[in-house]
């Protein structure tokens, strides 16, 4: 478009050739072939531009577009193109002329209109800087050395210095005109020239990061218009794609193929012409389609841009019970009047103190002169005011975070975790390019690459010429997509869960920023982040993409874990000495007195500050890209989740495995050496080479599926389920990489079950009390009313009450972790450990020791111990390695595929009628070979509901309990407890109860297995001898089945213990292995070690002559026999044993 000023005015107009919006954009005029039909009054129109030609009679008649004025005969042209177009006391925005004031001016502020530009100024008896807050004047004391800058005359956003004893007055850095009026260079736009917009109170170009790749950016009227460069086509905000010119050109039969329409825009055919229209949520008129907004400039002061929409940003800005209001397109959060806190997150009522608070002295912080998220400490009599940690700005009027939203930082930067950081890093897939458009990351894979960017980029492969039989192979339609085949031409669509459009589908989001400020990036889909994410009886808010758990009006307690009802406070004394009990500090904190001060500060590992301490992280969007929340803390989540020979990249929060060169196999397990053919693929063959990725099948047409329970993109890579806890919906857990409800078999008798963040939490039902994590009972109604503030104790479950100053303090007993009445164990199931520990015993473990055989290696692959022989050995990793044996000098070039077997351990080799190997696990072992294993190793392995006995997830139950007893597996162990009316040890026998005169100890307040000892009239219980536990629950044996202690120890008669001493030979070496004693002979000795063995007999000497007999002496190792079978050792169990008979390397002894 050309511009002339007529009369003061611009005068905006499209080149010849051109035509459109010439306010916005021309675009070439479309060639269209002409067509002999009866000729319109409209055909061509005689209107000007901005304006639509309608038939009535036989006549065209013009009229202007909605919100254009003008004569339609020669050019329509907007409300507004600068400010001098309005009335003074109005500006031009976005071509109208609006007020500019709302939004515009801070907290306690009034705004004014003079000839178009806002201005602010703080109402009367307020000081400070109107353009943010406006405090209430502090009244002055006059002092006999007056200071003449102290109050400042010199007015906001300035300087003030005593010279001379007069004050001289300057404007701050960064702003304009001259005391008392210094002002931000803009507040608005339209105070700024017309290629450059108010981004900041600044005068900047708002084109740097706006558009995508390879597309040009052009300032209209403020505003950044991205459109592709000639030769280029695409959505010139994400990419625009080079046009390829085709050399066998096709006649048009389509009139929208390919689209003349531009972006964001839809074509539909009316006849042999095409008819262009906007999509929906997009403005303008084709070929110019536009979102509404890319920058907050763009809209109204009290809107901001939110995901190209001008909306209220307080939407999920601010915390529980807190006031919002948008200052210049920023949410400002204030708590009401009579609440205190962080309006971020929460406000609280403001305590009301029993007695009026009167200071020894002055107290410069009280009241406090900070502004909110801001400090005062009493420094030497004078109070100084500092940022809390985590905010910045200015103490005195108001610290705030660095971001709230994407707006706030740079548009190379997205604002994650309230930080503006770089949203790249662990974003893309391996081999590809990042670029960051208007906070957004956008992935592409580089030239002469290809593949799925958000998974991995490979080399271009020589493609094959598409048969005309099969135009999809290859496919045409780029990564994330499917192609079918229609009338002989390629179709192309968006797989499940993508959106876009072919070849450049993606996920739903890739980073938080890209939903709305209420949703969460969960697994690439926008989703609500509360659900399952705050304790018991708290309640959840989204505040900038991040779950905020608070507990309500009322309650009490840690929102994460559980909220309880505040109990009545007793009536205090007139004068209550300062202390921490009960504490003040809130949640997830720790109370101490410094100089006879209550300070407060948040525990290890919580950040914010008191009251609103709150762990690191509660879901993963709330880390960077390259790390998933583990334990509410951000963590690298690769150690433990990729199997043997695999390497692992983090990529937006998930731990991505792949095979090492030269491998293959599953990289979640365990990868192989790629074995070594000499096969010719058969021509014309679409699988082979495979297309597929790792853990895909390929089918008949070269068509890729997943294996059975693994998902993806076949063509890239499928995996399972999940590898963390963070793939799953937040009342689920990752277990055995399935995404299953943790809670079956976890709590105790009268129990129930929450799962809060993948963790299952018990607690105990309504009416009964107990450790919810073994059993509840009911609570007795006749219950004495005692003195004692421990009596009933009110610190719940696995903690211990003490009762100093007659005040009830709780504590978590050891090897308990939490905050009471929320004392838990370490760990439930593994899940909630590191990817390389388990949870054994309710700790957090290594499974290794003691798990695999001799001279075996053992690798934590996602809580599990896998057991391999390291090169250059073989064997049964769960029994014993050895040496490969050198085959013989003269040996035959081998006829048996299976000899030797190429299937690994635990499994058995078929030759098929092709001569090729045939491997399936045995009976009893799953997987795959070569990695078959046993069905469990540890507990961990199986349900919770089961225990591991001798390698099988079993119910550990049957012939556990004693008679009059009930049985129940938690958490793999068992719980035996006597029937209703019974008594007594309930692992041998319960007697029916009698009742009995009054006495403390009947009945009995003990649990099982604990006696209860009469003392001063009260009842103490302890448990029996060699039993463990908390007495008043129940006491248990340290063991029951052996998979109840460590995997190098055995339970001999309840009690965890070497199995070894007196069970080997003389001669004879034991080790244990997964509970169970192994003896093997000493080296050098040979025999049965579990009787005894002795030297080897001396061999004669061999002849050339002599027949070698391949079983004298036998490399069987014992219990077991020799055969010889076509002068080859077969090695079998002896009749009554069972196993693998035990391979002996002669060449070492």
């Amino acid at each position: 478009a050309e511009c002339r000023v007529i009369k003061h005015n611009p005068q905006c107009s499209c080149l010849s050739g051109y035509t459109g919006d010439p306010f916005a954009g021309c675009s070439l005029i479309p060639q269209i072939q002409p067509t002999e039909g009866p000729r319109t009054p409209c055909d061509p129109s005689p209107c000007g531009a901005n304006a639509v030609c309608k038939e009535r009679n036989g006549a065209g008649s013009c009229t202007c577009l909605p919100e254009y004025f003008g004569d339609p005969y020669t050019g329509c042209r907007p409300e507004c193109v600068i400010n001098n177009d309005c009335d003074r006391s109005k500006a031009c925005v976005n071509n109208k002329c609006t007020d500019p004031c709302p939004g515009t001016c801070g907290l306690n502020a009034e705004c004014r209109v003079v000839n178009h530009a806002p201005t602010c100024s703080c109402i009367p008896g307020y000081s400070g800087e109107p353009f943010k807050a406006c405090v209430l004047r502090e009244p002055v004391v006059v002092e006999e050395t007056k200071n003449p800058c102290e109050p400042s005359p010199c007015g906001p956003n300035s300087i003030c210095k005593a010279v001379r004893n007069h004050a001289v007055c300057t404007c701050q850095p960064n702003f304009i005109g001259s005391p008392p009026t210094c002002r931000p260079e803009c507040v608005v736009s339209s105070e700024c020239s017309q290629d450059k917009a108010c981004m900041n109170t600044k005068c900047t170009d708002p084109c740097p990061g706006t558009c995508g790749l390879n597309a040009r950016c052009q300032v209209v009227n403020h505003n950044p218009i991205c459109s592709c460069p000639q030769g280029f086509s695409g959505d010139p905000f994400n990419r625009c794609l080079k046009i390829e010119i085709s050399t066998t050109p096709a006649p048009t039969v389509e009139p929208c193929t390919p689209s003349p329409c531009g972006p964001y825009s839809q074509c539909r055919a009316v006849g042999s012409t095409p008819a262009c229209s906007c999509l929906s949520n997009y403005i303008g008129s084709p070929p110019n389609c536009r979102p509404e907004c890319t920058i907050n400039a763009e809209c109204a002061s009290n809107l901001a841009c939110i995901n190209e929409k001008c909306a209220d940003p307080c939407r999920g800005s601010c915390g529980v019970s807190s006031e919002c209001r948008v200052v210049n397109h920023n949410a400002v959060c204030t708590c009401p009047i009579g609440y205190i806190g962080d309006a971020s997150s929460v406000c609280s009522p403001a305590p009301v103190a029993t007695t009026e608070r009167t200071p020894d002295r002055f107290d410069p912080c009280f009241p406090s002169p900070c502004g909110a998220n801001a400090d005062c400490q009493n420094k030497n009599g004078i109070g100084a005011c500092s940022c809390l940690p985590g905010f910045q700005g200015d103490p005195y009027a108001g610290c705030r975070r660095e971001c709230e939203s994407n707006q706030d930082c740079a548009t190379a930067l997205a604002c994650i975790g309230f930080k503006c950081v770089d949203p790249c890093i662990g974003t893309c897939g391996a081999g590809a390019e990042c670029q960051v458009a208007n906070h957004i990351p956008i992935c592409s894979c580089p030239a002469g690459f290809t593949g799925d960017p958000f998974f991995s980029c490979r080399q271009d492969a020589p493609q094959p010429i598409p048969r005309p039989s099969e135009p999809c192979l290859p496919s045409p339609c780029g990564p994330n997509s499917m192609c079918r085949t229609v009338n002989q031409q390629a179709v192309c669509s968006c797989m499940p869960s993508f959106i876009g459009s072919p070849p450049n589908c993606r996920p739903e989001c890739i980073v938080s920023s890209e939903c709305p400020l209420d949703r969460a990036c969960i697994n690439q889909k926008c989703a609500d982040p509360c659900p399952n994410t705050c304790g018991r009886h708290a309640q959840c808010t989204v505040k900038n993409h991040n779950p905020i758990c608070a507990c309500p009006q009322g309650y009490t307690g840690d929102p994460f874990s559980q909220c309880q009802l505040i109990p009545p406070a007793p009536p205090a004394p007139t004068a209550e000495p300062i202390s921490c009990t009960p504490s003040p500090c809130g949640p997830n904190s720790q109370c101490q007195i410094v100089n006879n001060q209550i300070a407060c500060s948040c525990l290890p590992n919580y950040i914010g500050a008191p009251p609103s301490c709150r762990p690191e992280c509660v879901i993963s969007s709330e880390c960077p890209s390259q790390f998933a929340c583990i334990n509410q803390r951000c963590r690298d989540p690769c150690p433990g989740s990729c199997g043997a020979n695999a390497n692992c990249h983090v990529q937006n929060h998930v731990p991505i495995c792949s095979c090492d060169d030269g491998y293959t196999g599953d990289p979640f397990t365990f990868c192989s050496p790629v074995p070594q053919t000499t096969t010719t693929p058969r021509p014309l063959d679409p699988c082979n080479p495979s297309p597929c990725g790792p853990n895909a099948v390929c089918r008949d047409g070269g068509l890729c599926e997943c294996i059975p329970e693994y998902s993806g993109n076949p063509y890239e890579a499928c995996r399972p389920e999940c590898v963390l806890n963070a793939e799953c919906p937040r009342d689920k857990a990752c277990i055995r990489n399935k995404c299953i409800d943790p809670c079956p078999g976890t709590c105790g008798q009268n129990a129930q079950c929450d799962v809060i963040n993948h963790i299952p939490t018990c607690s105990c039902l309504q009416g009964n009390t107990g450790d919810p994590f073994t059993s509840c009972r009911p609570i007795p109604q006749d219950t004495p009313i005692s003195k004692n503030p421990c009596s009933p104790s009110p610190c719940g479950p696995n903690s211990q009450c003490q009762a100093p100053n007659n005040a009830a303090v709780c504590s978590c007993l050891a090897g308990f972790i939490g905050s009471p009445p929320s004392c838990r164990p370490e760990c439930i199931l593994s899940s909630e450990c590191l990817q390389t520990q388990s949870c054994v015993n309710n700790k957090c473990t290594d499974p290794c020791l003691g798990s695999c055989g001799l001279n075996a290696k053992c690798l934590v692959i996602n809580h599990s111990p896998i057991c391999s022989c390291p090169p250059g050995q073989t064997g049964d990793p769960f029994r014993s390695c050895y040496p490969i044996p050198l085959p013989p000098p003269t040996a035959a070039p081998p006829t048996d595929p299976c000899q030797p077997s190429p299937c690994g351990p635990n499994s058995q080799c078929l030759a098929s009628p092709g001569g090729q190997p045939s491997c399936s696990c045995l009976a009893g072992y799953i997987g795959a070979p070569p990695n078959c294993r046993p069905e469990c190793i540890i507990n961990p392995d199986c349900p919770t509901t089961q225990a591991c006995i001798n390698n099988k997830c079993t119910d550990p139950c049957p012939g556990t309990c004693g008679l009059n007893t009930q049985c129940s597996v938690i958490s793999h162990a068992v719980s035996c407890t006597c029937l209703p009316g019974y008594t007594g040890n309930a692992f041998v026998q319960c007697i029916e109860q009698k009742q009995e005169v009054l006495n403390p100890c009947e009945p009995s307040p003990c649990g099982s297995n604990a006696i209860c000892s009469q003392r001063n009239g009260a009842g103490s219980c302890a448990c029996i001898q060699d039993y463990l536990g908390n007495p008043y629950e129940g006491c248990r044996p340290e063991c029951v089945l052996s998979s109840d202690c460590p995997t190098d120890k055995a339970c001999v008669r309840n009690k965890c213990e070497d199995p070894c001493p007196g069970v080997c030979g003389s001669n004879a070496q034991c080790a244990v292995l997964n509970h169970i004693p192994t003896c093997h002979c000493l080296p050098g000795f040979i025999g049965n070690p579990f009787t005894s063995c002795s030297h080897p007999p001396p061999q004669p000497p061999i002849t050339e002559a002599t027949v070698a007999d391949p079983c004298s002496p036998s490399p069987c190792g014992p219990n077991s026999v020799c055969r010889t079978v076509n002068d080859q050792a077969v090695c079998s169990c002896e009749k009554d044993f069972s196993g693998a008979p035990l391979i002996v390397d002669l060449n070492v002894l």
